[in-house]
């Protein structure tokens, strides 16, 4: 089986871009399930088994179910997504989108997603009647991403390998943004569900960009660098005048080669 290797990590910028091409090019339950996935710094497994009645809004915590031999967690609901977490929960999400239908046409329809209705309802049921699941799976949502991601334009002048753009993008971003906001280890592993280090320090990368602003940042850095650059620019310096000097001698023994003929000239 060949490995896709890792996936790619997006700033805020490019995280905000790419949900805004998710939801104008649908699916619109894709849109709302990558958003929680970075959220709650979940894998798409996770997201899509989430039900009404795991989240709890008083204590603004969300139960996430036992995975990989790890036992159930409450996340919190931070406070910055709050907001956007309850719009989600109060109006959903939807969208007027268009589709070519065969000998219909193209047919314009709403494509929606709403908050379940029933305390033990999936927030995203399964789609298909022959789906083996109650709830959509993992299969389908990476099955729209590989389609979206193809038409996906970056923002100007930004890097972004898009062939490395998938469901798992979100838990990575989050992950990094924990990283560059300076989060400690222990409290990132905890909220990233992450029990060994060594997998952690594998999440969420700091990009090229990332790395330059903290080396640009950094004084005691820019006072080495200085140091050395200063030192290049006297050597370069010093090779100008020596070349200055040599040259005056040249020009003096010319000068009087000159004087001599003129004077001799003269004399005849």
């Amino acid at each position: 089986m060949r490995r896709l290797g890792k996936a790619t990590v997006l700033s805020e910028t490019q995280w905000t871009a790419w949900l805004k091409h998710v939801l104008q090019q649908g699916p619109t339950w894709l849109w709302v399930a990558l958003t929680l996935s970075h959220c709650f710094c979940l894998r798409i497994s996770e997201v899509l088994t989430l039900r009404k009645c795991d989240f709890s809004w008083t204590a603004k915590q969300v139960h996430i179910g036992p995975l990989k031999r790890q036992e159930a967690v409450s996340k919190a609901m931070l406070t910055a997504a709050l907001p956007h977490l309850k719009s989600l929960r109060d109006h959903g999400k939807s969208r007027q989108r268009k589709q070519a239908r065969g000998v219909l046409g193209t047919v314009s329809f709403k494509d929606s997603w709403s908050w379940p209705e029933e305390e033990t309802d999936f927030l995203f049921p399964a789609g298909r009647s022959d789906c083996q699941t109650a709830h959509r799976n993992k299969d389908s949502a990476c099955a729209a991403v590989s389609r979206l991601r193809k038409s996906f334009k970056p923002p100007k002048g930004a890097f972004v390998q898009t062939e490395l753009i998938r469901t798992h993008t979100g838990r990575h971003s989050m992950i990094n943004q924990m990283k560059d906001a300076g989060i400690p280890q222990a409290t990132a592993m905890t909220f990233a569900r992450i029990a060994d280090t060594r997998t952690y320090l594998g999440y969420g990368c700091l990009t090229h960009e990332q790395a330059g602003l903290v080396l640009d940042s950094s004084q005691a850095l820019q006072k080495k660098l200085d140091t050395v650059y200063r030192s290049h620019k006297n050597e370069n310096a010093g090779v100008g005048k020596s070349v200055k000097r040599q040259a005056r001698p040249h020009a003096r023994t010319a000068m009087k080669i000159v004087m001599k003929a003129s004077a001799s000239a003269m004399k005849k």
